[in-house]
């Protein structure tokens, strides 16, 4: 079932954005009636169905500054980790210091 807002149309079955938002909190109860959800990028609690959020961050993706964190650099014909590849920035800098 679908529901008609201006031009567009919401799919009102299916999980809520919130299951799967990384700044949502879930409390979930044995009773019905029991959830709770709570989210960390408005700062308030949520009690609808959301179908769309400007702020959505899935949980299941790493972001992008996490990645660059633990990747792998090529950089003069060698491969560097992070921690190489920050000792190696030091270095050069400490030398153009120098100069």
């Amino acid at each position: 079932m679908n529901k008609i807002y201006g031009h567009r149309s919401r799919p009102a079955d299916g999980a809520p954005l919130c299951n799967s938002c990384s700044y949502a909190t879930r409390v979930e109860g044995t009773r019905f009636g029991d959830d709770f959800t709570k989210c960390g990028a408005i700062g308030r609690r949520v009690t609808f169905h959301v179908t769309e959020c400007s702020s959505y961050e899935n949980k299941a993706m790493i972001p992008v500054y996490q990645l660059e964190q633990v990747a792998w650099r090529f950089y003069e014909g060698r491969l560097y980790s992070p921690a190489d590849l920050m000792r190696l920035r030091k270095k050069l800098e400490a030398e153009e210091e120098d100069d």
